[in-house]
């Protein structure tokens, strides 16, 4: 070797990074093999874009969806749901649903909305999404001023996630340049119309599928005309009508049949005959419940087309409680008072109401409670165990079926 090669410096050998090394070695096994990951292989942390609709509607529900994109993706045109045109906001969902690592949407009725107000059912309704996603992000981008409440997350993350909260970033306009924000606004729009054109169907007149809920001139309109209907918010300034002001100083009064509608008794001859017989024997349906150790949840409880009387807690076990109030001596018992499709019916909703409060691991059972009018007074009959429900074996939840 010559002197040039004895005193040339040596370059030291480039060596990669490595992140994790991990021995796959059997007992008896002779052939252990070495699986190292680098820094540049290592899977980037997955980040959610998070974004609403319809928050500020008349009526219909909030819906808000989750998407997580990939490092590269192809979706030409992709925007904020408000600058694109319906046209290609169809085009677009498709494609964001085929194309997306994980993608969840979250909705909140308006009962929901009217019992914990519109800020934290768009809370609920974003975590309801996070919660859907089948992948666990390690980061929340969220459109608007506000990150979700942490308790409020951890209620619904830790139902399907094992992996520790994630952080949380809200970006002010964020639905125009983020691209995954951009994702669920478009998801939560195009979900969110197809949902209010299909409540047309179920309450005509309203004018749904044109403007999809939110507060135009027709709407008002058909509010004076028609009343609100169950998909109405009644909390929002608008909803509810009232009367002209009289006298300086008096306050403004309800229309009696709305005051039938809430329950107001301050006129209780004022609404009609069918509504004050119906909710006067739900209200004593109530009391009686009370009275024999249940604890009432929830009263005229609605998803859709779906409804239940009174939902109420007897111990451990769920009960849900169809009321049947007659002016007649003919009221019979459950079995005339409950048709065979009207229970059917009634096992609808009450998986419905399961679903939306996560207690399918609750045992179930359905009362009937008959109520017979004779003059002033009110006879009540209180028949547990009415009916049973044959299981569904495809529902995916039949732990909660005791039946």
């Amino acid at each position: 070797m010559g002197r040039k090669a004895l005193n040339r410096p040596v370059k030291p050998r480039r060596q990669a990074q490595v992140s994790l090394v991990q021995l796959d070695i059997l007992p008896g096994d002779a052939s252990a093999q070495m699986h190292i990951t680098t820094a540049q292989d290592a899977p980037p942390a997955l980040t959610a874009g998070i974004d609403e609709a319809g928050r500020g509607c008349l009526a219909g529900p909030v819906v808000a969806a989750a998407v997580i994109l990939p490092p590269i993706f192809d979706l030409p045109g992709l925007n904020d749901s408000k600058a694109c045109s319906a046209k290609t906001r169809d085009m677009l969902a498709p494609r964001i649903r085929q194309c997306a690592l994980a993608w969840g949407l979250g909705v909140v009725w308006p009962a929901r909305i009217d019992a914990i107000n519109i800020l934290q059912a768009t809370f609920e309704a974003m975590s309801r999404a996070v919660r859907c996603l089948r992948s666990s992000p390690a980061q929340l981008l969220i459109d608007g001023n506000k990150t979700l409440p942490r308790e409020v997350l951890a209620l619904h993350w830790r139902k399907t996630h094992a992996a520790d909260l994630p952080a949380q970033r809200s970006i002010i306009g964020g639905d125009a340049s983020e691209p995954a924000i951009s994702a669920a606004s478009i998801l939560a729009k195009t979900y969110r119309d197809t949902l209010m054109i299909r409540l047309e169907k179920r309450w005509p007149g309203y004018g749904f599928a044109t403007h999809k809920g939110y507060g135009t001139e027709d709407h008002y309109e058909a509010l004076r005309r028609l009343g609100p209907c169950p998909q109405h918010r009644l909390t929002f300034r608008g909803v509810v009508p009232e009367k002209t002001r009289g006298e300086a100083g008096q306050p403004a009064v309800k229309p009696r049949w709305l005051q039938a509608l809430l329950g107001d008794r301050r006129e209780p001859d004022a609404a009609p005959a069918h509504l004050c017989l119906g909710r006067s024997g739900e209200e004593a349906a109530r009391r009686l419940l009370e009275r024999s150790g249940m604890q009432p949840l929830d009263c005229n409880w609605r998803s859709g087309r779906l409804e239940l009387d009174i939902v109420c807690r007897d111990g451990d076990t769920i009960v849900f409680v169809e009321v049947k109030t007659r002016s007649t001596a003919t009221h019979g018992g459950p079995a005339a008072a409950l048709t065979l499709a009207k229970q059917r019916t009634l096992c609808r909703a009450a998986r419905a109401w399961l679903a939306a409060h996560d207690a399918w691991s609750s045992p179930c059972r359905f009362d009937v409670v008959c109520v017979l009018r004779e003059g002033d007074s009110l006879h009540l009959e209180h028949y547990r165990h009415a009916f049973e429900c044959e299981p569904t074996v495809d529902s995916g939840h039949a732990a909660w079926q005791p039946w």
